[in-house]
């Protein structure tokens, strides 16, 4: 198993949560360390935002803290609305 990065889709609503979540669920299987990089997401709705916090708490209940890498403006709207801006690495 090895480091892995995950990239999230540039759309990232409710109607592409279930296909990214199967994706991230395989590379959670296939790799010994995944981290997601959202800096090409230019649309976030609150069933995305949902997929990326499900993710981060995954990893840090299996494993160990994780952060989001290279998180674009669609995403740092929701990070700072809900004040975890801390999760951006």
């Amino acid at each position: 198993m090895s480091m892995h990065v995950y990239v999230l889709p540039a759309e990232l609503t409710i109607y592409e949560v279930e296909q990214t979540h199967s994706e991230m669920v395989a590379a959670l299987h296939e790799h010994e360390d995944v981290s997601l990089d959202a800096q090409y997401v230019t649309e976030m709705d609150s069933a995305g935002f949902q997929l990326v916090i499900w993710f981060i708490c995954h990893k840090s209940w299996v494993e160990h803290q994780t952060k989001l890498l290279n998180p674009a403006p669609a995403v740092c709207v929701y990070l700072e609305l809900f004040g975890i801006t801390d999760l951006i690495e």
